[in-house]
């Protein structure tokens, strides 16, 4: 039987932390992400299911509901009928199965935690910090926002937690690239 031992998107045996300028980036590897597609007919029926899940309102376009937290769990509207359900990674054992008895076959629910990269980033010039990183407003990216958007062509999520709190989910194979333009943004920030 071989050792083997996960690692990080980055390749690291912990979450990389890096402190520029007054921001905490650190990569986020304790959530597990899946996606939920309404089936045809079904859409109204799973915004409920999503809704109870989350122990908010279903978000609608642009914005995010529920929490990121260590025992909470969350959706990030990704198109219509469409979300990515953001839990905490102890109940990813088997996420899709215990989702699939609450979904009784009125979604199509597919686990994406290993095909992206998070990182958190905290600090009060997080609007000056999106502005060097990515097309977006920061103006109009106000907590309880998401969207995507890209960052060095690389396609990404931008989540607003809030006034000093982003999310940046991206492609697991493209996690050096989006830490590199992040660390360069962090240390551009600087007027």
């Amino acid at each position: 039987m071989h050792s083997l031992k996960a690692v990080t998107p980055l390749g690291a045996s912990a979450p990389v932390v890096d402190e520029i300028n007054g921001f905490t980036m650190r990569e986020v590897v304790d959530r597990a992400l899946v996606s939920v597609a309404a089936r045809k007919g079904q859409d109204k029926a799973v915004a409920k299911i999503l809704a109870k899940l989350i122990d908010a309102p279903t978000p609608q376009a642009g914005h995010f509901g529920g929490a990121m937290t260590k025992s909470k769990s969350a959706a990030i509207w990704m198109a219509p009928a469409q979300w990515m359900l953001d839990a905490p990674m102890k109940s990813r054992d088997d996420i899709t199965t215990s989702l699939a008895a609450e979904f009784g076959g009125k979604a199509s629910l597919t686990d994406q935690s290993d095909a992206w990269c998070r990182f958190e980033i905290t600090g009060p010039q997080i609007d000056r910090l999106c502005s060097l990183l990515c097309a977006v407003d920061p103006r109009r990216l106000t907590a309880g926002c998401a969207t995507r958007s890209s960052i060095e062509h690389i396609g990404a999520f931008l989540v607003r937690l809030g006034r000093t709190k982003l999310h940046v989910i991206g492609p697991r194979s493209s996690a050096a690239s989006l830490h590199h333009a992040i660390t360069t943004a962090m240390t551009s920030s600087v007027y």
